[in-house]
This record gives C-alpha cells, structure tokens and sequence, in this order.
C-alpha cells in the first residue's frame, strides 16, 4: 500500500503513493496500546521512567504516560469518527465538504488543508488500530464502521486499500505501464485500489 512510483515519464518516481501527512489512525492506535503497556510498566517497577518532558505553554513538564493516554481516549472519536447522521457534525471535527463517506474513521487526522480530502477517505488501517486499543472507540460506531468496510473495502484475498467510491480509485492495475498519467504508470495505483485484476 504505501508503494513509491518509478516512472520517470510520469513523474512519480520516487514519490509515495499514499502520502499521509498528519496522525494515521492505526499509529494513533499503535501510540494508545503502548502509553497503555508503559504505564502499566512503571507502575510495577519494571520501566524506570513516568513520562515525557514536554514544553507547554513555554513551560517545561512532565507528560505521564497515563495523561497522554488519557488525551488520546479523550480526543480521538472527536478527532476520528465522522457521524452517519450530518446533524451530529458539530460533536467531530468534521469538514462537511470534504466527507464521502459517512459512518467511517478518519484514514488520517490532520492533513494540510490542500490535501484534507486525504483525512476522509475510507482505507483498511482503521481495523488495525481498533485491534490494538478497542477501548478508544465507542463500540456503536466502530460495528458500524466495520459494517461499511465489510461491504465496501473487503476483498477475496484481503482488504482493498482504499474505497471504490473514493475519487482517487484508479482500478486497473498494470505495473507495465509507463504512460505518462502519474496515476497509474509503473502500477502506483496499487496503493490506490488494492486489487489486482484476474489473468483471464
């Protein structure tokens, strides 16, 4: 998925197919689980150290590691989730204009404005943070949002790596060619479909 070109023609060598500026939900998950384990760790004696220094506010502190596990829980719904019903958009930081699909978890969260579309598309990283920190999601939302992924992203051989109703979903993989269309030379959409078509 997170496949770099190498089409000189097209111009995407090198460049990653997927970038994800901002905080990916399932590193977001990875980070929850282990303040979780260091936490418990510390308080058992068997890690010497509580927290992070931080400076907040010009102010040097100690994060522990149970307060920044406590912020994440706090914020990530807010953060991640965008609601099935739009009434409820002011409880999220949601952009309505950028939403394509409702019930789901941000793939990212805080990508630069000019590619904020990139926070609301519907990719399998979700489950992976959902499997390594449950306790951040309400359980409503997250049976519902593996409902939509059951249907939308779930393949025979595993999951697609991004939504066919997703504008930047270029289905026909072929790694021969070299077009001069960024999109799909030397087969960068792989990271953008997560199939490939039979041999028949």
């Amino acid at each position: 998925m997170d496949k770099n070109g190498s089409s000189d023609k097209a111009g995407n060598k090198g460049l990653p197919a997927t970038p994800r500026d901002g905080a990916p939900v399932e590193i977001t998950g990875l980070l929850k689980s282990t303040l979780t384990w260091l936490d418990k760790l510390s308080g058992e004696g068997k890690f010497p150290f509580k927290g992070v220094e931080a400076i907040i506010q010009d102010k040097k502190t100690t994060v522990t590691y149970k307060q920044w596990s406590d912020l994440l829980q706090k914020s990530f719904e807010k953060s991640y989730y965008v609601p099935a019903d739009p009434t409820q958009d002011s409880k999220y930081d949601v952009n309505p204009k950028m939403v394509n699909r409702r019930g789901i978890y941000k793939d990212v969260y805080g990508t630069p404005k000019d590619r904020e579309w990139s926070d609301y598309q519907l990719r399998c990283n979700f489950p992976l943070a959902m499997i390594v920190a449950p306790e951040l999601f309400d359980p409503e939302h997250a049976m519902g949002a593996l409902k939509i992924a059951e249907a939308s992203i779930k393949a025979p051989l595993g999951m697609k790596t991004l939504d066919p109703m997703d504008s930047q979903y270029r289905g026909n993989y072929d790694n021969s060619n070299d077009s001069s269309d960024k999109s799909i030379a030397k087969g960068w959409n792989v990271s953008l479909m997560g199939r490939v078509p039979d041999a028949s």
